[in-house]
Protein backbone atom coordinates (compact mmCIF):
# COMPACT_ATOMS: atom_id res chain seq x y z
CA UNK A 1 0.00 0.00 0.00
CA UNK A 2 2.65 2.55 0.95
CA UNK A 3 4.65 2.86 -2.19
CA UNK A 4 4.59 6.07 -4.22
CA UNK A 5 3.76 4.92 -7.79
CA UNK A 6 0.01 4.33 -7.18
CA UNK A 7 -0.42 7.96 -6.09
CA UNK A 8 1.32 9.50 -9.12
CA UNK A 9 0.30 9.53 -12.77
CA UNK A 10 0.99 6.43 -14.83
CA UNK A 11 4.31 6.87 -16.61
CA UNK A 12 5.83 9.14 -13.96
CA UNK A 13 9.50 8.35 -13.57
CA UNK A 14 12.96 9.80 -13.23
CA UNK A 15 13.39 12.32 -16.04
CA UNK A 16 9.65 12.85 -16.59
CA UNK A 17 9.05 16.37 -17.87
CA UNK A 18 5.86 17.88 -16.48
CA UNK A 19 3.87 21.05 -16.95
CA UNK A 20 2.72 22.75 -13.75
CA UNK A 21 -0.81 24.02 -13.38
CA UNK A 22 -2.18 25.79 -10.31
CA UNK A 23 -5.75 26.54 -9.42
CA UNK A 24 -6.51 30.09 -8.51
CA UNK A 25 -10.06 30.39 -9.82
CA UNK A 26 -9.44 28.18 -12.83
CA UNK A 27 -6.51 25.87 -13.63
CA UNK A 28 -3.68 27.85 -15.21
CA UNK A 29 -0.47 26.56 -16.79
CA UNK A 30 2.25 28.42 -14.87
CA UNK A 31 5.46 26.52 -15.53
CA UNK A 32 7.25 23.25 -15.96
CA UNK A 33 9.68 20.93 -14.26
CA UNK A 34 11.23 17.49 -14.11
CA UNK A 35 11.24 14.55 -11.74
CA UNK A 36 14.95 14.32 -10.90
CA UNK A 37 14.23 11.03 -9.15
CA UNK A 38 11.25 8.74 -8.76
CA UNK A 39 11.25 5.32 -7.15
CA UNK A 40 9.14 3.07 -4.97
CA UNK A 41 9.65 5.11 -1.81
CA UNK A 42 11.10 8.47 -2.96
CA UNK A 43 10.24 11.26 -5.40
CA UNK A 44 11.94 14.58 -6.13
CA UNK A 45 10.63 17.27 -8.50
CA UNK A 46 12.31 20.51 -9.56
CA UNK A 47 10.33 23.12 -11.43
CA UNK A 48 9.83 26.79 -12.08
CA UNK A 49 6.59 28.77 -11.71
CA UNK A 50 5.82 32.19 -13.14
CA UNK A 51 2.48 33.93 -12.60
CA UNK A 52 1.17 37.12 -11.04
CA UNK A 53 1.21 35.61 -7.53
CA UNK A 54 4.57 33.83 -7.51
CA UNK A 55 7.71 33.74 -9.63
CA UNK A 56 10.24 31.17 -8.48
CA UNK A 57 11.02 27.54 -7.90
CA UNK A 58 8.70 24.67 -7.13
CA UNK A 59 10.91 22.03 -5.55
CA UNK A 60 9.22 19.07 -3.90
CA UNK A 61 10.68 15.93 -2.41
CA UNK A 62 8.97 13.11 -0.57
CA UNK A 63 10.39 9.96 1.01
CA UNK A 64 8.50 7.21 2.81
CA UNK A 65 11.27 6.55 5.28
CA UNK A 66 9.92 3.28 6.65
CA UNK A 67 10.18 1.75 3.15
CA UNK A 68 7.39 -0.68 4.06
CA UNK A 69 5.17 -1.49 1.07
CA UNK A 70 2.58 -3.12 3.36
CA UNK A 71 2.10 -0.12 5.65
CA UNK A 72 -0.84 2.27 5.41
CA UNK A 73 0.85 4.89 7.60
CA UNK A 74 4.30 5.68 8.85
CA UNK A 75 7.21 8.12 8.94
CA UNK A 76 8.12 10.35 6.02
CA UNK A 77 10.41 13.17 5.03
CA UNK A 78 9.10 16.01 2.87
CA UNK A 79 10.43 19.28 1.47
CA UNK A 80 8.60 22.10 -0.30
CA UNK A 81 11.12 24.59 -1.65
CA UNK A 82 13.28 25.59 1.34
CA UNK A 83 10.91 24.20 3.99
CA UNK A 84 11.33 20.61 5.18
CA UNK A 85 10.27 18.15 7.84
CA UNK A 86 12.24 14.95 8.34
CA UNK A 87 9.76 13.84 11.03
CA UNK A 88 6.58 13.98 8.95
CA UNK A 89 3.94 11.23 8.94
CA UNK A 90 2.11 9.74 5.96
CA UNK A 91 -1.33 8.16 5.80
CA UNK A 92 -2.90 6.24 2.89
CA UNK A 93 -6.57 7.02 2.33
CA UNK A 94 -7.87 4.99 -0.63
CA UNK A 95 -6.36 6.46 -3.80
CA UNK A 96 -4.58 9.28 -1.93
CA UNK A 97 -1.53 9.57 0.27
CA UNK A 98 -1.38 12.48 2.70
CA UNK A 99 1.66 13.73 4.53
CA UNK A 100 1.26 15.70 7.75
CA UNK A 101 4.27 17.93 8.23
CA UNK A 102 5.54 20.94 10.11
CA UNK A 103 6.92 23.34 7.50
CA UNK A 104 8.52 26.52 8.75
CA UNK A 105 6.93 26.02 12.17
CA UNK A 106 3.42 25.68 10.71
CA UNK A 107 1.30 22.56 10.21
CA UNK A 108 0.75 21.51 6.60
CA UNK A 109 -0.97 18.55 4.96
CA UNK A 110 0.23 17.63 1.48
CA UNK A 111 -1.96 15.16 -0.41
CA UNK A 112 -0.88 13.36 -3.59
CA UNK A 113 -3.14 11.45 -5.99
CA UNK A 114 -3.29 10.54 -9.65
CA UNK A 115 -6.04 12.05 -11.78
CA UNK A 116 -6.78 13.77 -15.06
CA UNK A 117 -3.76 12.14 -16.70
CA UNK A 118 -1.40 13.71 -14.17
CA UNK A 119 -0.70 14.06 -10.47
CA UNK A 120 -2.62 16.34 -8.10
CA UNK A 121 -0.78 17.83 -5.13
CA UNK A 122 -2.96 19.65 -2.63
CA UNK A 123 -1.37 21.68 0.14
CA UNK A 124 -3.65 22.53 3.05
CA UNK A 125 -2.47 24.83 5.81
CA UNK A 126 -0.23 27.88 5.70
CA UNK A 127 0.76 27.10 2.09
CA UNK A 128 -2.74 26.22 0.81
CA UNK A 129 -2.52 25.56 -2.93
CA UNK A 130 -3.78 23.08 -5.52
CA UNK A 131 -1.17 21.93 -8.04
CA UNK A 132 -1.43 19.56 -10.99
CA UNK A 133 1.61 18.06 -12.70
CA UNK A 134 0.96 16.66 -16.15
CA UNK A 135 2.96 15.40 -19.11
CA UNK A 136 4.26 18.02 -21.50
Amino acid sequence: MATLPPFFASGTGTGSNEKIEVKVIIWDNVGSGTFSSFSTFQAAFQGQISNIFYNGPLNLSLALTDQNPGASSGPASISVNNLSDSNAQYQVNGSQISVNANLGGKPETITFYAGGGGTYINLTGALSQSIWLGPQ
